[in-house]
This record gives C-alpha cells, structure tokens and sequence, in this order.
C-alpha cells in the first residue's frame, strides 16, 4: 500500500487495526479505481467521491468480505469537494444496508478535518443488543480520601450495569463509610486494603494492584476492569452501557479493553462536593504523552493469572490477550478544588513509598 498521497493519519489507522485484528495488511482503493476485489485477511480503506452512491453495492461486498472497511470522502462544506455532509453519509449507508460502526471527521490530505470517514462492520453486531442478566462485569475500584465525588462514581457505575468491588486504602475522610452505604445496591464488597491497617500509613501502587490480581482469581465475574475513583469510563459507542458495550467486545471474541485517556481541569474553584462532576467540569486536555493512549485495564475473566502490578495498573496482561481494535474512553477528573488538589498533593508527598518513588 503506498502512502504517497493518502492522509497518513487514516494511513496508521488503518494499519492500527490491521494489528489489532490480527491482520497481515490493509487493501487501499482510491476514488476511481476498480472495486473488483476479494478480500482476504485485510482491512480494507475505500477511498471515494461523489460518485460513492455509484458504487455501494460493491462496496457492501467488500464489506462483508472485511474484519472493518474504512470508507473516506470529502466533506462538501469542509473541503468544498463533492456532495455528502456527516448527516447523507450516515444516512444513505444505513438505506443501503450497511452496518456503521463509527461515523465522523478525519484529516485528510490537505491537513484539515475535512474528510468524513465512516467504519463499517461485516456483521450486525451493534443491534445494541442488551448483555444477558448473567453477564457479569466486575470493577475494582480502588480509592483514597475521595469524598468529594465516591457517591457521584458508584451512581454513575451502578447506572451502566456493572458491580463494584470498592478497595479503600484506609481513607480518613468518610470515604468509605459513604461507599458502605451502596452495598446490596451494586456494590458488592468495601474492604480496607492492607490488612491490619499499618501504624504509618505509606502508600504502595504495587501492593495494591497485587491486591486486585489477587481478587480477580477469586470474584466470580465474566469480565473485570481496574477503576480509580477519579474516572468516568465510556463506551466506544454512544448511548451504549458499560456493560452492554463489554457484551459486545465479549461477543467479537477479544479479551482486553484499551482506553484513551482525556484529562479534565478546573478553571476556577466552583465545584460542590458529592454532585456530577462529569457534567461540571468541560475543560479538558487531550494530552501528548504516549501513556495517555494506551489503558489496557479492562480483561475477560479467561481463569488464568493477570499482571497488572507491573505496569502501575494502567496496562494488564495475561495469556490469551486479544485488545479490542476500538478504544473505551476514560475522563479523568484528578484535580477537582483548590482544597482537594492541596491535600493530594501532600498526602502524595507524606505517604509515597520510598522505593517505588526511586524505581519511577
């Protein structure tokens, strides 16, 4: 597949999920050449004009031959190119039979978002079909000294379906005596961690995710996912529970979740203990760093071992790991007043553990 004149972002996307599926290639087709092709062990980019509508049936064919067909056009109104806006695109596709996973903007060669990119599923497996009652997702929700927003976290949990096993490591703020209050209510355990509770308190992130690899060989759950309080995590597909969207990876047959990660700050000193800060705070910064794009902290319980403690609990793995090609959100909220953002940074200071400060 040649680069030399394709947007080189949907370029790596594309060989991002050639990965992620398990692929050895990508099958690149520019506007105007011949659709005439079988597919074999590809992801398949279809790039095109205005004369799309033309060509769908072949399109479709190609699509059901594909673990994923990326289909890009010029964005009339962005590029002043042809004649599809977001809405047309996503329309005719749905008129002709097609199965949109996910419709939005791209760069294209220009540099601009002025390409709509649509990617298309083989199968109907975004029917939003609802989880079965016995599909159980587990969150481990470690948390410290989070009064301000542990009800505002498990309400919001407990709303996508899924149980939560809360691990407080010796708050002192009400913490969790607030989470207690939730058990029988999708919380299904609060326990304090370590046990006795330490003379000094010193926190140890490796200890902890030790803990939780310990737990997921003895909850009983179909799937688990690692959770700071701190977090909102989201579906890759809108108005799709957590728990529905982990039934569908489940059904794709993968058995880990990858997350992005968007960082939310304050702007001024407004928010109100205990309330949503999901839709308090709107600032946010989507951040530059590599880690910031790769969370591995979902997993399907396959009954073997995880290793999460390696990794500060921000990348599992496990034998028979397989990452779902489309990534979860994940809001992180680590700085909500000015009081909260002091006292972490102090207790931080006070209760590092020595040596893992000196190991990075």
């Amino acid at each position: 597949m040649s680069r030399s004149s394709q947007s080189g972002n949907i370029y790596s996307f594309a060989h991002f999920l050639a990965e992620r599926f398990g692929v050895p290639d990508v099958l690149y087709i520019p506007a105007g050449a011949s659709l005439d092709h079988r597919v074999e062990n590809a992801i398949v980019w279809v790039e095109e004009d205005a004369a799309l509508e033309n060509h769908l049936p072949q399109i479709h064919t190609l699509a059901q031959q594909a673990p994923a067909l990326l289909l890009s056009v010029p964005d009339a109104e962005r590029s002043g190119v042809g004649r599809w806006s977001l809405d047309s695109l996503q329309n005719s596709l749905v008129e002709n039979g097609f199965y949109v996973d996910f419709i939005g903007y791209a760069v294209g060669a220009s540099g601009k978002r002025d390409t709509l990119l649509a990617i298309l599923d083989p199968t109907d497996t975004l029917a939003k079909q609802s989880a079965p009652d016995d599909f159980r997702v587990v969150i481990f929700l470690t948390v410290y000294n989070e009064a301000d927003i542990i009800t505002p976290t498990l309400t919001y949990l407990i709303s996508q379906g899924v149980q939560v096993y809360v691990i407080d490591n010796w708050s002192d703020d009400g913490t969790y005596e607030q989470a207690q209050q939730h058990i029988g209510r999708g919380v299904i355990a609060v326990e304090r961690f370590p046990q006795p509770q330490p003379e000094q308190h010193t926190f140890s992130l490796f200890h902890l995710m030790k803990h939780v690899e310990e737990l997921a060989q003895q909850v009983e759950a179909d799937w688990f996912m690692h959770y700071d309080c701190d977090e909102i995590r989201e579906a890759c597909w809108h108005d799709v529970s957590l728990h529905d969207a982990i039934y569908q990876v489940d059904q794709r047959g993968f058995t880990a979740i990858d997350h992005t990660v968007i960082n939310f700050e304050p702007v001024d000193d407004t928010y109100q203990p205990q309330t949503d800060f999901a839709a308090h705070f709107r600032h946010y910064d989507f951040g530059r760093r590599p880690g910031l794009f790769r969370q591995i902290k979902g997993w399907k319980n396959l009954g073997v071992p995880v290793n999460l403690a390696a990794k500060g609990g921000h990348h599992v793995r496990f034998e028979g790991m397989r990452v779902f090609p489309y990534k979860f959100l994940l809001r992180h909220y680590p700085l909500r007043s000015k009081a909260q953002a002091v006292a972490k940074i102090r207790q931080r200071q006070q209760q590092s553990n020595p040596a893992e400060r000196a190991h990075g």
